[in-house]
This record gives structure tokens, C-alpha cells and sequence, in this order.
């Protein structure tokens, strides 16, 4: 992986967080990045297993802490991301550094998704990225 590439991916979720997440409240940012983890998740299954999806977000998660120990909240559950101890522990967090975190988890997961692909999902991983957007869940 050049680095290149690599910051091909960083631009890629920096273009989508700055159009969807500029001006929410730490905790929706929080959900907003859930959500599009979570979606990258589904995305990605249906090109990879579900246990080398598990064994991907494994790793994301240990090379996360270990870079972020805020993301120690974070946990790995039935094959999926959690974050719900985070949003309860968020505020005890500075938001920048909360926020840089969540950023390097999406980045790194992305990262991880491309290079064992040969880019091949990329493209398609990028396009649901975009496709994600806060809605307020108390307004549906």
C-alpha cells in the first residue's frame, strides 16, 4: 500500500464527513460514524465472509486502540462494531480527539477493506459512504 493510496482513502472519508457531519453534536457524530462503519460492514459482506470480515474488524479495532486508547469503549460484538459504551462514556472524552479517533477507525477499516480487495471494493464502499447522512431518528 503506497502512501497514496493510503491517503486516497483518508480524502475519501474526509470529503464525506466533511459534507454530512460539519456542525453535529459530539454524540451524533459519534452515531454518524457508527452508522457508516456499520454500513461499510454490510457492504463488504456481501464480497467477504463474515468470519474474515470479523477477523478485519479484529484487527482495525486492536491497531485503533492501540494508536487511540479513548476507542477502548469500542467493543466487537456478534461480528459488529459497538459503540455503545463509548456513547456513554463520550462525554468524558475531549471531542477532537473522540472525533480523530472515530476518523482513524473508519479510515483504517476502509484502508484494511482495499487492500486485501485490490481496491476492487473501493468504489463500491465509497458510494455507500456517500450515501450515508444524519437523519434525526426523534423526526421519522
Amino acid at each position: 500500500m503506497t502512501a497514496e493510496q493510503n491517503n486516497t482513502y483518508a480524502k475519501l472519508v474526509q470529503d464525506w464527513e466533511i459534507k454530512t457531519a460539519s456542525g453535529l453534536p459530539l454524540t451524533k457524530r459519534v452515531e454518524l460514524l457508527e452508522k457508516a462503519i456499520h454500513v461499510i460492514e454490510q457492504r463488504a459482506l456481501m464480497t467477504l465472509s463474515g468470519i474474515t470480515l470479523e477477523v478485519i474488524l479484529d484487527r482495525v479495532l486492536r491497531q485503533s486502540h492501540e494508536k487511540f486508547p479513548v476507542l477502548s469503549d469500542v467493543s466487537l460484538i456478534n461480528k459488529h462494531l459497538s459503540f455503545q459504551e463509548l456513547l456513554h462514556t463520550g462525554k468524558n472524552h475531549k471531542s477532537e480527539e473522540l472525533i480523530e479517533a472515530l476518523r482513524f477507525l473508519l479510515i483504517e477499516f476502509i484502508t484494511v477493506l482495499g487492500r486485501i480487495t485490490a481496491d476492487i471494493l473501493t468504489a463500491p464502499l465509497h458510494k455507500e459512504l456517500l450515501k450515508v447522512t444524519w437523519t434525526d431518528p426523534e423526526k421519522t
